[in-house]
This record gives structure tokens, C-alpha cells and sequence, in this order.
């Protein structure tokens, strides 16, 4: 994880217990400040994820912003999930 983030690379932190945000008991310690994204552990949000992420980051990244992202609650409710 410390060389994914020292390279500046999208990480995602899918939930297996489901949880659509971060899970503070759960996550490690090192990507609970970093520029990460929190998802469920659904087959849709994961190909959302797969989809867009890597662009969203670069964006958030080139406007030096930082800290965790998660999925919005519409979008699970907009998909079924």
C-alpha cells in the first residue's frame, strides 16, 4: 500500500462486510487519510468503481485535494444495491 500511494496510484477499499463507507475498525491505518475510495462489496459498485475512479482521483489529485471518498448513498439507492 506504501508504494501505491507513494506512486500517487487509485486505491479502492471495498467493504466485504458491505459497508459503504469507511470502516474505521477495519481499514488499515495508512489509508484512512489518504485519497481512497470506500465501497460496498457489490458487483455494481465495484464496476462503477473500476469504471471511474481512476479519473475522478487524477481530477481530485491535480486540484490537491486529499482525504477518503465513498460511494453517495443515491447511487446504491439509484442501482438496487
Amino acid at each position: 500500500m506504501e508504494v501505491a500511494l507513494d506512486m500517487k496510484l487509485p486505491i479502492v477499499v471495498v467493504n466485504l462486510n458491505n459497508k459503504a463507507d469507511m470502516d474505521d475498525d477495519l481499514c488499515p491505518v495508512i489509508l484512512k487519510k489518504e485519497l481512497v475510495i470506500h465501497i460496498k462489496y457489490k458487483r455494481k459498485a465495484i464496476t462503477w468503481t473500476i469504471d471511474n475512479w481512476i479519473e475522478i482521483h487524477n481530477d481530485l489529485l491535480k486540484n490537491n485535494e486529499t482525504g477518503a471518498r465513498v460511494l453517495k448513498s443515491k447511487y446504491y439507492k439509484d442501482n438496487g444495491i
